[in-house]
């Protein structure tokens, strides 16, 4: 029985190394990012930006998937009525942005971006959309892959009351899961 025991030892070692290594090599990491808004003609933009980000540095070149993206959003509805808001999000090398200097509007923001948070209803007042409840109301999750695979991108945040006035974004977060290996 000794023998056996001994015999088997060495064998659940390799397999115990073997299986520690692969852990090892791969994992997920998560990226979550401030948004601070600028509003312009009936909409919020935000300039994305997570490539100074320290795991974004440590991993970029090691991503295989992006496994969640969700944001976690603070909203004040001053209108009586609620409303409904979407984001949409584009390549930070489109033009639709530049300089400063604003150079379309939401018609043409609906029309070259791609949606990817629909349908959120804000209620007249202070409301909160979480990272939970946000996860149920993404749309092209594949664009929005290949957008977050960049490090880069434009956000756009935009309301049935396209004057963007009768409600604010407070402050948010994106919050993207990766997954990478050696």
């Amino acid at each position: 029985m000794k023998k056996n025991k001994d015999k088997l030892f060495p064998a659940f070692v390799v397999l115990i190394s073997v299986f520690l290594t692969a852990c090892l090599l791969s994992g997920t990491f998560i990226i979550s990012s401030e948004i601070s808004f600028s509003t312009f003609s009936g909409f919020y933009f935000y300039d994305v930006d997570v490539t100074n980000e320290p795991d974004w540095q440590d991993h970029k070149d090691e991503i295989d998937d992006i496994e969640m993206v969700g944001f976690d959003l603070w909203f004040t509805n001053n209108s009586s009525t609620g409303i409904t808001f979407n984001i949409y999000l584009d390549e930070s090398t489109d033009p639709i942005y530049n300089s400063g200097s604003l150079v379309v509007d939401v018609s043409n923001v609906k029309a070259n971006a791609t949606i990817v948070l629909d349908d959120v209803t804000l209620p007249s007042g202070s409301s909160h959309l979480t990272y939970v409840e946000s996860l149920s109301k993404i749309r092209n999750f594949d664009a929005l892959k290949e957008l977050f695979k960049s490090g880069k991108f434009h956000f756009y945040g935009i309301g049935s009351d396209t004057t963007g006035t009768t409600w604010i974004i407070d402050s948010g977060k994106v919050i993207v899961t990766f997954s990478a290996s050696n």
